[in-house]
């Protein structure tokens, strides 16, 4: 099955996702997406960074396709975000003291 394949049958046919894209690893292309989800390599790259350094994903957020989403919990294995609204997310921001 190729990876187009695997977006549109696996991911989003299972009704469970219903928005999917796969990247390669280093975050440099491109495999597969879902129609309409236009995620950047920008944004990919900005997440894998978090990855290595989640600071800044708690700090900032990180954006899917555009949109901005609010970090939740960030690890060398797994990155959680949710939407927010942008006043909660500036409440949460300015509430936080990065040392």
């Amino acid at each position: 099955m190729s990876w187009q394949g695997w977006v549109d049958q696996t991911l989003v046919g299972s009704k469970k996702v219903d928005k999917a894209a796969i990247f390669s690893a280093a975050g440099d292309a491109l495999l597969a997406t879902s129609a309409g989800f236009n995620v950047q390599l920008e944004e990919v790259q900005y997440m894998l960074r978090g990855f290595e350094d989640s600071i800044p994903l708690y700090s900032g957020g990180l954006y899917v396709a555009g949109e901005r989403l609010m970090v939740t919990k960030a690890d060398d294995r797994s990155i959680y975000a949710e939407k927010c609204n942008p006043e909660k997310l500036q409440a949460l921001l300015d509430s936080w003291q990065i040392i």
